[in-house]
C-alpha cells in the first residue's frame, strides 16, 4: 500500500518526480563542467507521462497532484476547474461537453501519431469579487492553480539557472506566477506576472492559436506574504530550491477566465535567446 502511494502503478508521484529531477540536474552539473550557460531543465511538461498523471485529480493522490483553489475558502463566490488535454481527440471531447478521460496505454498509438498537438492543462472558471455577507475577509475574488510539490530539498537548481520559462496561452488577463521556495519563513511567496498581448479564440470562445513563451528572470520576482509585498525585500537569485509553482488570478475584475499551461522549465538566456544546446555526448576517449 505504501509502495503504491510512493510509486503509483500508472506513473507520476513524488518519488519519480524527485528521481527525474535529481538525475537531470546532476547530468547538467557533470556534463557542463565549468561551461555556462546550462541548457534548460524541465520542471513540468505534460508531454511526459509522469507529469500527465500528476495532472489528474485522483482522490487518493490529491495532495500529490495539480490542484485548484479559490476564494470559496473565505466565503467567496469564485470557482475554477482544471482539465488535462493530451490529444486532439480529447480536446474535441472537451469542446463537446465531455470531460477529458486519461488513458495511460490504449491511446498511446493515437497520441504518438498526433505529434503536432501540444498537451496542456486547461484551467478555467470565473472570478467574483463580491465579499460574502458572512465572510470576515475585506476583499475577495481570486482563483489559483498549484503544481505538485518537489519533495526532500525541493528542486535545487544549484545556481545554474537564471529564469523561469512558462509556455502557455491565456485570455489577456493579468496572471500571477507564484514561486514557493525553500525558506525559513513559511508564508514567503515570490511573485511574477504574465499577460498575453495576443489573444485568439475559436467560435465557441475557447482559447486557440499558438502557445506563447514567457521568460521570467528570478531577479524580477517580488517577495510577498499573504498576497502583499513585503516591506523588507530579499531578492530571489538563481541559487534556489523550488518547492512548488503556481498561477493565480487576482486582478480585481469579475468575469470568466481561461488559461492553458503546457510546460515549465528553468532556463538561461544567452545573447537574448533561451540557451537550448544540450551538452555534447562524450566519445570513447572521454573528449
Amino acid at each position: 500500500m505504501v509502495f503504491r502511494w510512493f510509486l503509483p502503478k500508472g506513473g507520476g508521484g513524488q518519488a519519480r518526480r524527485y528521481i527525474r529531477f535529481r538525475k537531470a540536474i546532476l547530468n547538467r552539473v557533470v556534463e557542463s563542467n565549468d561551461r555556462y550557460p546550462c541548457p534548460p531543465i524541465s520542471l513540468f511538461d505534460f508531454r511526459d507521462n509522469d507529469d500527465a498523471v500528476d495532472a489528474i485529480n485522483l482522490r487518493e493522490r490529491f495532495k500529490d497532484a495539480w490542484r485548484v483553489s479559490d476564494d470559496r475558502v473565505i466565503g467567496g463566490f469564485s470557482e475554477s476547474f482544471a482539465t488535462l488535454i493530451r490529444s486532439d481527440k480529447e480536446y474535441q471531447r472537451y469542446l463537446n461537453g465531455r470531460d477529458s478521460e486519461f488513458v495511460n496505454e490504449s491511446e498511446t498509438e493515437e497520441r504518438s501519431s498526433d505529434s503536432d498537438f501540444a498537451p496542456f492543462l486547461r484551467w478555467t472558471g470565473h472570478v467574483d469579487t463580491t465579499v460574502g455577507l458572512r465572510s470576515t475577509a475585506q476583499r475577495s475574488g481570486f482563483a489559483a492553480l498549484r503544481s505538485p510539490e518537489f519533495p526532500m530539498d525541493g528542486a535545487n537548481l544549484r545556481g545554474l539557472y537564471e529564469a523561469l520559462e512558462i509556455v502557455c496561452r491565456s485570455d489577456g488577463r493579468l496572471y500571477t506566477v507564484n514561486l514557493k521556495v525553500a525558506s525559513s519563513i513559511p508564508d514567503d511567496i515570490y511573485q511574477g506576472h504574465i499577460k498575453s498581448s495576443s489573444v485568439q479564440k475559436d467560435s465557441k470562445g475557447n482559447l486557440a492559436g499558438d502557445f506563447e513563451t514567457y521568460v521570467l528572470p528570478f531577479s524580477d520576482f517580488r517577495l510577498t506574504s499573504m498576497g502583499r509585498e513585503r516591506e523588507v525585500f530579499r531578492e530571489l537569485d538563481d541559487n534556489i530550491c523550488i518547492e512548488s509553482i503556481g498561477v493565480a488570478l487576482m486582478d480585481g475584475k469579475d468575469g470568466e477566465f481561461q488559461f492553458d499551461l503546457a510546460r515549465i522549465r528553468a532556463v538561461n538566456v544567452f545573447e537574448g535567446e533561451i540557451f537550448e544546446k544540450e551538452p555534447t555526448e562524450k566519445t570513447e576517449d572521454g573528449k
